[in-house]
């Protein structure tokens, strides 16, 4: 089980963006109990990249992680699917 109080700051501030099934969005995350936290980054890269319309360098800054490294985490993510 992940707790909240584990997760990085910046995914906790930043990170502004959680699907309703219905199109909207609102201003928090929802992270479902269980989840490891490879899992966790990705749905915090996958929201917050929709949330900021695929712009990969203002998703980088919001996540505090660099561009590289956001690229990096993407590519991992594209080659286990």
């Amino acid at each position: 089980m992940v707790e909240i109080h584990v997760l990085p700051v910046s995914v906790l501030k930043e990170v502004r963006s959680a699907s309703q099934g219905d199109g909207s969005t609102s201003d928090h995350m929802l992270i479902p109990f269980g989840l490891k936290m490879p899992e966790i980054e990705r749905i915090a890269y996958e929201k917050t990249l929709n949330h900021l319309g695929g712009d990969k360098l203002r998703a980088a800054r919001s996540l505090g992680v660099s561009e590289r490294t956001l690229y990096r985490k993407l590519a991992r993510e594209d080659s286990e699917a």
